[in-house]
């Protein structure tokens, strides 16, 4: 996910570390250690490469300065249209949704389809164990099990409305790609 992400930033322009961190950390959290270690393993896998060129706000301090190469603009697409982090398909969502005006139509349309029915189908799992967990007969009873229930119930049923608030955004960025809002 840092990778993707990075890449995106110098998708759009190039940058410095500090920059970089900056603009990940809304989303992500990254040490300077880790930056540090996932720039110089880009580096040398040839994604990115060092850079005088000027920079949106520049730092304060000397430092190096990235820009994404056309192995790391290959790189970034794949990263941008792989769909098979079923752990963190949110907040890869999110990532890749800002970066939706760099792909054609058709590609954005695809990860938010791919998106949906992601949000979909794990609602649809949350609702079936809630039902489980609220409608199974149990033959031990107590008050802290009962609270224990009501709160685990209530958490399932936020964690399912968080789900539909995904799918209702993702379904505003569809309306607009197919309204020609989105597209590169």
């Amino acid at each position: 996910m840092y990778e993707l992400f990075i890449l995106s930033i110098l998708r759009n322009f190039p940058s410095h570390a500090y920059l970089i961190s900056k603009i990940m950390e809304p989303w992500l959290k990254v040490s300077r250690g880790t930056l540090s270690t996932l720039l110089k393993k880009m580096l040398k896998e040839g994604f990115i490469e060092e850079t005088a060129e000027k920079v949106p706000f520049p730092p304060k301090h000397s430092a190096q300065t990235y820009k994404i190469t056309n192995a790391g603009k290959e790189r970034f697409y794949h990263l941008m249209m792989d769909t098979s982090d079923s752990v963190n398909f949110i907040k890869l969502f999110h990532v890749k949704a800002n970066n939706f005006g760099l792909l054609s139509s058709s590609d954005c349309l695809y990860l938010i389809n791919d998106f949906i029915n992601r949000c979909q189908n794990q609602q649809q799992y949350l609702s079936k164990q809630l039902n489980k967990f609220q409608n199974e007969p149990n033959e031990f009873s107590s008050d802290h099990l009962d609270i224990f229930i009501q709160t685990a119930s209530s958490s399932i049923g936020l964690q399912i409305a968080q789900l539909q608030s995904e799918i209702d955004w993702a379904k505003k960025i569809e309306m607009e790609i197919h309204n020609g809002k989105h597209s590169k």
